[in-house]
Protein backbone atom coordinates (compact mmCIF):
# COMPACT_ATOMS: atom_id res chain seq x y z
CA UNK A 1 0.00 0.00 0.00
CA UNK A 2 1.78 3.22 -1.06
CA UNK A 3 1.90 5.82 1.31
CA UNK A 4 -0.83 8.81 1.53
CA UNK A 5 0.61 12.04 0.32
CA UNK A 6 1.40 14.47 2.98
CA UNK A 7 -1.07 17.76 3.20
CA UNK A 8 0.28 20.76 2.89
CA UNK A 9 -1.06 24.36 4.54
CA UNK A 10 -1.68 25.29 1.34
CA UNK A 11 -4.06 22.15 0.63
CA UNK A 12 -5.84 23.30 4.28
CA UNK A 13 -6.75 26.34 3.24
CA UNK A 14 -7.95 25.56 -0.17
CA UNK A 15 -10.90 23.92 1.63
CA UNK A 16 -10.90 25.48 5.03
CA UNK A 17 -10.94 29.53 5.62
CA UNK A 18 -7.65 30.51 7.19
CA UNK A 19 -10.03 31.74 10.17
CA UNK A 20 -11.74 28.82 10.72
CA UNK A 21 -8.67 26.69 10.14
CA UNK A 22 -7.06 29.31 13.56
CA UNK A 23 -10.08 27.98 15.76
CA UNK A 24 -9.98 24.54 14.85
CA UNK A 25 -5.82 24.68 16.48
CA UNK A 26 -6.47 26.20 18.91
CA UNK A 27 -9.58 24.41 20.08
CA UNK A 28 -7.06 21.04 20.70
CA UNK A 29 -3.78 22.38 19.47
CA UNK A 30 -0.40 23.67 21.48
CA UNK A 31 -1.63 27.27 21.79
CA UNK A 32 -1.78 29.77 24.47
CA UNK A 33 -4.08 30.05 27.25
CA UNK A 34 -5.62 33.55 25.78
CA UNK A 35 -5.71 31.93 22.57
CA UNK A 36 -7.59 28.93 23.26
CA UNK A 37 -10.35 30.81 25.86
CA UNK A 38 -10.89 33.31 23.09
CA UNK A 39 -11.84 30.43 21.21
CA UNK A 40 -13.47 28.67 23.77
CA UNK A 41 -15.69 32.04 25.07
CA UNK A 42 -16.85 32.90 21.08
CA UNK A 43 -17.57 29.16 20.33
CA UNK A 44 -19.29 28.91 24.11
CA UNK A 45 -21.78 32.24 22.80
CA UNK A 46 -22.60 30.80 20.01
CA UNK A 47 -23.67 27.27 21.95
CA UNK A 48 -25.62 29.42 24.02
CA UNK A 49 -27.40 31.21 21.92
CA UNK A 50 -28.29 28.05 20.09
CA UNK A 51 -29.64 26.25 23.26
CA UNK A 52 -31.81 30.02 23.65
CA UNK A 53 -33.27 29.03 20.31
CA UNK A 54 -34.42 25.65 20.99
CA UNK A 55 -35.41 26.50 24.79
CA UNK A 56 -39.30 25.09 23.96
CA UNK A 57 -38.25 22.15 23.83
CA UNK A 58 -36.23 21.99 26.83
CA UNK A 59 -38.38 23.67 28.68
CA UNK A 60 -38.99 21.37 31.96
CA UNK A 61 -35.43 20.02 31.91
CA UNK A 62 -32.76 20.56 35.07
CA UNK A 63 -29.59 21.74 34.93
CA UNK A 64 -28.10 18.88 34.10
CA UNK A 65 -28.95 18.27 30.97
CA UNK A 66 -29.09 22.19 29.86
CA UNK A 67 -25.37 22.13 30.38
CA UNK A 68 -25.37 18.32 28.73
CA UNK A 69 -26.21 20.25 25.29
CA UNK A 70 -23.69 22.95 25.47
CA UNK A 71 -20.69 19.91 26.23
CA UNK A 72 -22.47 18.78 22.99
CA UNK A 73 -22.20 21.67 20.95
CA UNK A 74 -18.74 22.08 22.13
CA UNK A 75 -17.78 18.30 21.38
CA UNK A 76 -18.83 18.70 17.82
CA UNK A 77 -16.78 21.30 17.04
CA UNK A 78 -13.40 19.79 18.15
CA UNK A 79 -13.03 20.43 21.74
CA UNK A 80 -13.03 18.24 24.79
CA UNK A 81 -15.85 18.94 26.52
CA UNK A 82 -17.83 17.57 29.37
CA UNK A 83 -20.58 17.92 31.87
CA UNK A 84 -20.21 17.15 35.38
CA UNK A 85 -22.96 16.27 37.51
CA UNK A 86 -22.38 15.30 41.22
CA UNK A 87 -24.92 15.50 44.27
CA UNK A 88 -24.13 19.15 45.30
CA UNK A 89 -23.13 20.18 41.79
CA UNK A 90 -23.17 20.78 37.93
CA UNK A 91 -20.33 22.01 35.60
CA UNK A 92 -19.05 22.36 32.45
CA UNK A 93 -15.57 20.90 31.71
CA UNK A 94 -12.96 21.84 28.76
CA UNK A 95 -10.00 20.82 28.24
CA UNK A 96 -7.06 21.79 25.50
CA UNK A 97 -4.44 18.35 26.48
CA UNK A 98 -1.88 19.82 23.99
CA UNK A 99 -1.89 23.49 25.57
CA UNK A 100 -2.51 22.04 29.34
CA UNK A 101 -5.94 24.33 30.10
CA UNK A 102 -8.67 23.52 31.60
CA UNK A 103 -11.49 25.69 32.01
CA UNK A 104 -14.55 25.17 34.36
CA UNK A 105 -17.19 26.17 34.80
CA UNK A 106 -20.09 25.92 37.71
CA UNK A 107 -23.84 25.80 36.36
CA UNK A 108 -26.96 27.12 38.22
CA UNK A 109 -30.76 27.01 37.55
CA UNK A 110 -31.69 30.27 38.99
CA UNK A 111 -34.11 30.05 42.21
CA UNK A 112 -31.76 32.41 44.40
CA UNK A 113 -29.29 34.10 44.49
CA UNK A 114 -28.07 31.99 47.49
CA UNK A 115 -27.85 29.32 46.08
CA UNK A 116 -25.85 31.31 43.17
CA UNK A 117 -23.55 31.90 45.99
CA UNK A 118 -23.39 28.58 47.11
CA UNK A 119 -22.32 27.38 43.59
CA UNK A 120 -19.36 29.66 43.39
CA UNK A 121 -18.06 28.54 46.34
CA UNK A 122 -18.05 25.16 44.66
CA UNK A 123 -16.29 25.81 42.07
CA UNK A 124 -13.55 27.46 44.15
CA UNK A 125 -13.05 24.30 45.61
CA UNK A 126 -12.67 22.43 42.10
CA UNK A 127 -9.98 25.46 41.27
CA UNK A 128 -6.70 26.25 42.26
CA UNK A 129 -4.27 29.25 42.50
CA UNK A 130 -3.76 27.42 38.52
CA UNK A 131 -7.16 28.36 37.20
CA UNK A 132 -7.06 32.24 36.49
CA UNK A 133 -10.29 32.00 34.79
CA UNK A 134 -13.45 29.97 35.05
CA UNK A 135 -16.61 30.46 34.57
CA UNK A 136 -20.32 30.32 35.58
CA UNK A 137 -23.41 29.45 33.39
CA UNK A 138 -26.93 30.53 34.98
CA UNK A 139 -29.62 29.54 33.28
CA UNK A 140 -32.86 31.59 33.83
CA UNK A 141 -36.22 30.45 33.06
CA UNK A 142 -38.40 33.23 34.75
CA UNK A 143 -39.51 36.47 33.61
CA UNK A 144 -37.87 39.57 34.40
CA UNK A 145 -34.59 38.48 33.70
CA UNK A 146 -33.27 42.22 33.39
CA UNK A 147 -33.88 42.15 37.50
CA UNK A 148 -32.44 38.98 38.36
CA UNK A 149 -29.10 39.82 36.59
CA UNK A 150 -28.79 42.99 38.59
CA UNK A 151 -29.48 41.27 41.50
CA UNK A 152 -26.91 38.77 40.97
CA UNK A 153 -24.68 41.09 40.48
CA UNK A 154 -25.33 43.05 43.58
CA UNK A 155 -25.39 39.60 45.16
CA UNK A 156 -21.49 39.32 43.99
CA UNK A 157 -20.05 42.14 45.59
CA UNK A 158 -21.63 42.34 48.76
CA UNK A 159 -21.09 38.42 50.03
CA UNK A 160 -17.49 38.50 51.32
CA UNK A 161 -17.04 34.98 50.96
CA UNK A 162 -16.69 35.26 47.46
CA UNK A 163 -13.84 37.65 47.16
CA UNK A 164 -15.28 39.83 44.38
CA UNK A 165 -13.54 42.62 44.02
CA UNK A 166 -14.51 43.92 40.67
CA UNK A 167 -17.24 43.20 38.06
CA UNK A 168 -16.75 44.32 34.94
CA UNK A 169 -19.78 44.78 32.66
CA UNK A 170 -20.03 44.87 28.62
CA UNK A 171 -23.28 42.95 27.63
CA UNK A 172 -26.91 41.98 28.69
CA UNK A 173 -26.21 38.48 28.90
CA UNK A 174 -22.68 38.41 30.19
CA UNK A 175 -20.18 39.97 32.85
CA UNK A 176 -17.00 39.19 34.11
CA UNK A 177 -16.12 39.27 38.33
CA UNK A 178 -12.91 39.21 39.27
CA UNK A 179 -12.15 37.51 42.85
CA UNK A 180 -9.40 36.31 45.67
CA UNK A 181 -9.35 32.89 45.74
CA UNK A 182 -11.01 31.67 49.33
CA UNK A 183 -7.96 29.51 49.61
CA UNK A 184 -4.82 30.45 48.23
CA UNK A 185 -5.58 34.30 47.32
CA UNK A 186 -4.65 34.38 43.58
CA UNK A 187 -7.11 36.34 41.44
CA UNK A 188 -9.00 34.32 39.60
CA UNK A 189 -11.55 35.75 36.72
CA UNK A 190 -15.38 33.94 36.26
CA UNK A 191 -17.15 35.01 33.09
CA UNK A 192 -20.85 34.82 33.95
CA UNK A 193 -22.92 33.66 30.71
CA UNK A 194 -26.57 34.34 31.38
CA UNK A 195 -28.51 31.97 29.78
CA UNK A 196 -32.26 33.45 28.95
CA UNK A 197 -34.71 30.34 28.63
CA UNK A 198 -37.94 32.55 28.63
CA UNK A 199 -38.63 34.42 25.34
CA UNK A 200 -40.19 37.74 26.46
CA UNK A 201 -36.93 37.82 28.70
CA UNK A 202 -34.59 37.86 26.37
CA UNK A 203 -36.68 40.36 24.26
CA UNK A 204 -36.64 42.54 27.33
CA UNK A 205 -32.52 41.74 28.61
CA UNK A 206 -32.08 42.94 24.37
CA UNK A 207 -34.16 46.34 24.57
CA UNK A 208 -31.54 46.99 27.85
CA UNK A 209 -33.70 49.67 28.70
CA UNK A 210 -32.74 52.03 25.77
CA UNK A 211 -35.70 51.06 23.85
CA UNK A 212 -33.40 50.01 20.73
CA UNK A 213 -32.03 46.53 20.29
CA UNK A 214 -27.90 47.09 19.55
CA UNK A 215 -28.05 51.06 20.24
CA UNK A 216 -26.18 50.32 23.51
CA UNK A 217 -23.00 47.88 24.95
CA UNK A 218 -25.42 46.55 26.90
CA UNK A 219 -28.05 46.13 24.24
CA UNK A 220 -27.23 42.81 22.61
CA UNK A 221 -27.38 39.11 23.61
CA UNK A 222 -23.94 37.96 22.86
CA UNK A 223 -20.73 39.22 22.98
CA UNK A 224 -20.01 38.75 19.38
CA UNK A 225 -18.85 40.91 16.35
CA UNK A 226 -21.82 42.33 14.17
CA UNK A 227 -23.16 39.43 13.30
CA UNK A 228 -23.22 38.16 9.65
CA UNK A 229 -26.54 36.31 8.36
CA UNK A 230 -26.75 33.27 5.83
CA UNK A 231 -29.73 33.23 3.36
CA UNK A 232 -31.40 29.68 4.44
CA UNK A 233 -33.97 28.21 1.79
CA UNK A 234 -36.60 26.01 3.57
CA UNK A 235 -38.60 23.99 1.33
CA UNK A 236 -41.74 22.02 2.70
CA UNK A 237 -42.90 18.91 1.47
CA UNK A 238 -45.49 16.10 1.68
CA UNK A 239 -47.73 17.68 4.40
CA UNK A 240 -49.60 14.62 6.31
CA UNK A 241 -53.05 13.78 5.16
CA UNK A 242 -52.16 15.12 0.99
CA UNK A 243 -51.57 13.97 -1.75
CA UNK A 244 -47.90 14.82 -3.91
CA UNK A 245 -48.64 17.87 -5.55
CA UNK A 246 -47.88 19.03 -9.32
CA UNK A 247 -44.98 21.51 -9.51
CA UNK A 248 -46.66 24.79 -10.21
CA UNK A 249 -44.79 27.25 -12.26
CA UNK A 250 -42.87 29.01 -9.20
CA UNK A 251 -41.79 25.57 -8.10
CA UNK A 252 -40.47 24.55 -11.15
CA UNK A 253 -37.90 27.42 -11.11
CA UNK A 254 -36.82 26.17 -7.49
CA UNK A 255 -36.54 22.90 -7.84
CA UNK A 256 -32.85 22.54 -9.35
CA UNK A 257 -32.19 23.94 -5.66
CA UNK A 258 -34.18 21.90 -3.88
CA UNK A 259 -32.13 19.14 -5.24
CA UNK A 260 -29.43 20.30 -3.76
CA UNK A 261 -30.55 20.83 -0.48
CA UNK A 262 -27.67 20.44 2.04
CA UNK A 263 -30.48 18.34 4.29
CA UNK A 264 -33.09 17.13 5.05
CA UNK A 265 -35.39 16.97 8.39
CA UNK A 266 -38.03 13.94 7.91
CA UNK A 267 -40.84 13.98 10.66
CA UNK A 268 -43.05 11.15 10.83
CA UNK A 269 -45.35 10.39 14.17
CA UNK A 270 -42.70 10.11 16.62
CA UNK A 271 -39.74 9.59 14.38
CA UNK A 272 -37.41 12.38 13.41
CA UNK A 273 -34.40 12.06 11.50
CA UNK A 274 -32.18 13.79 9.71
CA UNK A 275 -29.80 13.00 6.39
CA UNK A 276 -27.45 14.54 4.26
CA UNK A 277 -28.30 15.42 0.56
CA UNK A 278 -28.12 16.18 -2.79
CA UNK A 279 -31.79 14.27 -3.30
CA UNK A 280 -32.68 13.39 -6.70
CA UNK A 281 -36.71 12.60 -5.81
CA UNK A 282 -37.16 16.57 -5.08
CA UNK A 283 -39.19 17.31 -8.04
CA UNK A 284 -42.17 15.44 -6.99
CA UNK A 285 -41.85 17.04 -2.80
CA UNK A 286 -42.24 20.80 -3.25
CA UNK A 287 -45.12 22.10 -1.24
CA UNK A 288 -44.22 25.57 -0.78
CA UNK A 289 -41.15 27.46 0.64
CA UNK A 290 -39.76 29.92 2.86
CA UNK A 291 -36.57 32.00 2.64
CA UNK A 292 -34.69 33.43 6.18
CA UNK A 293 -31.95 34.82 7.43
CA UNK A 294 -30.06 33.63 9.99
CA UNK A 295 -26.64 33.47 11.46
CA UNK A 296 -25.35 29.81 11.01
CA UNK A 297 -26.89 26.68 8.69
CA UNK A 298 -26.79 24.91 12.22
CA UNK A 299 -29.61 27.47 13.21
CA UNK A 300 -31.81 26.88 10.30
CA UNK A 301 -31.78 22.50 11.62
CA UNK A 302 -33.53 24.22 14.57
CA UNK A 303 -35.94 26.38 12.48
CA UNK A 304 -36.61 23.79 10.21
CA UNK A 305 -37.46 21.22 13.17
CA UNK A 306 -39.92 24.16 14.42
CA UNK A 307 -41.33 24.80 10.74
CA UNK A 308 -41.90 21.24 10.54
CA UNK A 309 -43.73 20.91 13.95
CA UNK A 310 -46.17 23.30 12.68
CA UNK A 311 -46.95 21.81 9.68
CA UNK A 312 -47.63 17.73 11.01
CA UNK A 313 -45.89 14.88 9.75
CA UNK A 314 -43.89 16.14 6.57
CA UNK A 315 -39.91 16.60 5.02
CA UNK A 316 -38.32 19.99 5.37
CA UNK A 317 -35.35 20.39 3.14
CA UNK A 318 -32.65 23.29 4.32
CA UNK A 319 -30.65 24.97 1.91
CA UNK A 320 -27.99 27.43 1.75
CA UNK A 321 -28.76 30.60 -0.73
CA UNK A 322 -25.83 32.64 0.01
CA UNK A 323 -23.46 33.27 2.61
CA UNK A 324 -22.28 36.80 4.86
CA UNK A 325 -20.18 38.61 2.19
Amino acid sequence: MSAGRAVSLDDLLRVIPGTELEKIVARRGRVSAAVFLEVLHSDLDDAIGRLEAAAHHYASDGVEKLTHFLAVQLASVGYDATCEAGDQHTGLKVENQAAKVVWMAAANLYSSCAQNIASILQLFDQTSGRHAHAGFLLYIREAGAAHIIESWVHALQRDRRVGCHEVTRGEACLFLSRHAHPSTKFSITIRHHLVLMDRASRLEVIDGGTGESGSHPEGGLRPTAPMKKHTILFLAANPSGTDRLALDREARAIHVELERSGARYRKTGGTRTWSDGPFTESKELVAGFSIVELPSQAEARVWAEGYAAILGDNEVDVRLVANPG
